[in-house]
């Protein structure tokens, strides 16, 4: 009998929290600690660690980041990006990246161009995953240079954005 109550009182307050807008049966958006659907304007910080392979030294990372996603009903996420990160191993140089994102809910990729400048400037490609908690994003990237004295390059970090609803 006492089960029996303590269910009764689980499903009230359940039924309750639905009724009230805690949850959202309309998919994923605007429910508890979800954001609403639409487009949004996001600015952001990073700080992490940048590990080279060749001559130049691993050093700490900061960076900028402006990004333009959708969020979907069904959780899927797409928009563009654009950083500039400020790397100090080495030679102190900086390099910048534009292109998509995208992702389901909490995860997401992104990649595209990746320039470093310096004296030699080089071009290449990178691939980013993204881990979302909050405001902060853990991130894991991957940058392939065409040409240059160190080809690869990890880096390691995590980006706090703030979402601005245009």
């Amino acid at each position: 009998m006492r089960r029996a109550a303590v269910l009764l009182a689980l499903l009230a307050v359940a039924g309750s929290a639905q009724a009230s807008g805690l949850f959202n049966d309309d998919g994923f958006c605007g429910g508890f600690l979800e954001p609403k659907c639409g487009k949004y304007v996001l600015f952001g910080l990073s700080g992490g660690a940048a590990i080279h392979d060749g001559s130049r030294d691993s050093g700490a990372t900061f960076g900028l980041e402006v990004s333009v996603p959708r969020l979907t009903r069904s959780g899927w996420w797409y928009g563009g990006y654009a950083d500039v990160v400020f790397d100090f191993g080495g030679d102190n140089t900086a390099r910048a990246s534009l292109g998509p994102e995208g992702g389901f809910k909490y995860l997401g990729l992104d990649g595209g161009l990746l320039y470093e400048g310096g004296e030699d400037g080089a071009l290449g490609v990178t691939v980013r995953g993204l881990a979302t908690l909050g405001l902060a994003a853990f991130f894991v990237r991957y940058g392939r240079y065409f040409d240059g004295p160190a080809p690869n390059q990890l880096e390691i970090g995590v980006l706090f954005k703030v979402p601005l609803r245009p």
